[in-house]
């Protein structure tokens, strides 16, 4: 059975991975998504080049 501290370690690794892997997924996933929906909802819709133009 394991200890308490062998359950405390595997967490913290979880958490490190979970970290180290769901903030690239987040940064160029599910920004861009948010991106695109408010894009896409709303009037009159912008154009890509105006978004990256800022203009």
């Amino acid at each position: 059975m394991a200890t308490y501290t062998d359950l405390v370690k595997r967490c913290e690794q979880a958490v490190d991975v979970a970290v180290t892997y769901g903030k690239p997924i987040v940064h160029w996933g599910f920004i861009p998504a948010i991106i695109l929906i408010g894009m896409l909802t709303t009037k009159p819709r912008p154009t890509l080049g105006q978004l990256l133009w800022l203009g």
